[in-house]
C-alpha cells in the first residue's frame, strides 16, 4: 500500500482540482474510455483518481501542478494514482484501491450513503462517526455549529481521514485512533453513526478490519449499540448499520441489546446464506454454515434513551423511503 505519511497535500490540491474543472458532473459525463484517449487535466485526473489507470509524468504534472506530491507512484513507464479518489456533495475524499489488503481503507459505499441520509437533518452539537475508515461521514457532517469526531482502530483509516481534512480545508473535525468508544472516552454527543466491520471470521484465518466483525459477526455492532448509552446526550441519537447473521428461529431482538435504550429497527427481508456468502467466499458459507446460520437480515439501527424496540420490515430499494417512519428529526435516509 502506498504511504501516506510523505503526502504533503492540502487544500491547494482542493483548489487545484476545481481549477481543472473536476467536478461530479465530469465523472459522469467522461466515461473511461474517453478518459483514456483525451490528454486535458480533468480528463487525466479521472483515468488516474477514477479509473486507475496511468499517465506520463508530463500529463501527470498538467493535471496536478505541484500540489499532488505523493499521490501518484510509478508504473511501468509512467505514473499511476496511489489513492482513489470519491468526488462527494463537493469534497475530494481519497481512500485506498481495494485490493484485499488486512488494513486497507475502503472507498464510501451504500452503507455510508444510508447512513448520511438518515443523519442529514442533524441540525447543530458533537458528532461521532465510530469506525470512521477515511472520514467520510465526519467530514460530510462537520460544518458551521457542530464538532466531529471520527475515531478507527486502524491507524492508516485515521491517517486518510486527516488526509482528507487538509485537502478539503474542513474545520470542526478531529480524527482519533482507538478501538470502539475508547478514544472518547466520559464524551457524550448528540448523534453517533456507525457502520461496524460485520462478517463472521472463519478460525485462524487472518481478519480484515474493515470486514469482519467477530465470530458471528456481529460482536461489534452490539458493544457499539450496548455502549451508546453511556454516550449519547439525553436528546441524541444513534444511527447503526450491520449485518445479522441469525439461527432458527433467533430474532433480532435476542441479538440487538436495548437494555435502558429505546431501538428502532429497519430490516430487510432474510437473506439466504448461500447466496449471501457467494459475494464473499466459499470459506464464508462453510463458516455460516457450522455455526447454524439460517438467515441473514440487514438491519439499520436507530438507537435513543429510553424503553422499548419496534421493527420495520424494509425492501432493499425503499432504504430510501424509510424516514417515513422516523420521527420528525430525520430529514431524509
Amino acid at each position: 500500500m502506498a504511504a501516506i505519511d510523505r503526502i504533503q497535500c492540502d487544500r491547494r490540491l482542493a483548489e487545484r482540482f476545481r481549477a481543472i474543472g473536476l467536478t461530479t458532473e465530469a465523472s459522469h459525463s467522461i466515461p473511461p474510455r474517453h478518459a483514456a484517449l483525451r490528454d486535458d487535466p480533468v480528463a487525466i485526473a479521472l483515468r488516474l483518481f477514477r479509473d486507475h489507470g496511468s499517465a506520463s509524468p508530463e500529463e501527470v504534472f498538467r493535471c496536478l501542478g505541484s500540489a499532488g506530491e505523493g499521490l501518484t507512484r510509478g508504473a511501468g513507464d509512467g505514473l499511476c494514482a496511489a489513492f482513489r479518489l470519491d468526488l462527494i456533495h463537493g469534497l475530494f475524499l481519497f481512500s485506498d484501491w481495494p485490493a484485499g489488503d488486512l488494513e486497507e481503507a475502503l472507498p464510501p459505499g451504500e452503507i455510508t450513503a444510508i447512513l448520511y441520509r438518515a443523519a442529514a437533518g442533524f441540525d447543530g452539537g458533537r458528532v461521532l462517526d465510530l469506525g470512521c475508515g477515511s472520514g467520510t461521514l465526519a467530514l460530510l457532517l462537520a460544518g458551521p455549529g457542530v464538532l466531529a469526531v471520527g475515531t478507527d482502530v486502524n491507524p492508516r483509516a485515521i491517517a486518510l481521514a486527516r488526509l482528507n481534512a487538509r485537502v478539503n480545508d474542513r474545520g470542526g473535525v478531529e480524527f482519533r485512533e482507538g478501538s470502539l468508544y475508547q478514544p472518547v472516552r466520559n464524551e457524550s454527543f448528540d448523534l453517533i453513526v456507525s457502520q461496524p466491520p460485520f462478517i463472521p471470521s472463519a478460525p485462524g484465518a487472518d481478519r480484515h478490519i474493515f470486514l469482519h466483525g467477530g465470530e458471528r459477526g456481529d460482536e461489534l455492532a452490539r458493544a457499539i449499540i450496548a455502549g451508546s448509552a453511556e454516550h449519547l446526550a439525553p436528546d441524541g441519537r444513534a444511527f447503526v448499520f450491520s449485518d445479522w447473521a441469525l439461527r432458527d428461529g433467533e430474532r433480532l431482538a435476542d441479538r440487538i441489546p436495548h437494555e435502558r435504550l429505546r431501538a428502532t429497527l429497519y430490516v430487510s427481508r432474510p437473506i439466504d446464506p448461500a447466496a449471501y456468502a457467494a459475494s464473499y467466499s466459499d470459506e464464508l458459507a462453510e463458516v455460516l454454515s457450522e455455526r447454524g446460520i439460517t438467515g441473514i437480515r440487514q438491519c439499520l439501527t436507530v438507537i435513543e434513551h429510553g424503553e422499548g424496540l419496534e421493527q420495520h420490515e424494509v425492501l432493499p430499494h425503499q432504504w430510501g423511503d424509510a424516514n417515513k417512519t422516523l420521527r420528525p428529526r430525520i430529514s431524509s435516509l
